[in-house]
């Protein structure tokens, strides 16, 4: 049995390292929206952050994978509302609970 339980604790760790996720988060107070496209494989991915006017695009490296945890780093790649530059900015994608987290802003994901 103790076998057994190794063996599944494993695979499930592959899945995670291999896996992508797509989800849309909003956050608390309901403006901020998230796009999130996230490959575990490559390590990377994509977030649409979408506030008032703006509508922003971030590169995204993932730094860690870890149980139903993914923490990354996003960078801006460009903008459909005229911005030409943004802070780069770490995340949190707990799986689990489907929460998405950026410095103190907490989405409820989908």
């Amino acid at each position: 049995m103790k076998h057994l339980l190794i063996i599944f604790s494993l695979l499930m760790s592959s899945y995670l390292s291999a896996a992508s996720f797509t989800s849309t988060c909003i956050s608390e107070s309901g403006r901020s929206q998230y796009d999130l496209e996230l490959d575990t494989y490559s390590r990377d991915g994509t977030i649409r952050y979408r506030f008032a006017e703006q509508d922003v695009f971030y590169k995204v490296h993932i730094d860690k994978v870890e149980s139903d945890l993914i923490e990354g780093i996003a960078i801006f790649e460009s903008s459909s509302s005229g911005e030409s530059k943004g802070n780069p900015f770490k995340f949190t994608f707990d799986l689990k609970n489907n929460i998405f987290n950026e410095l103190n802003i907490t989405a409820y994901c989908k």
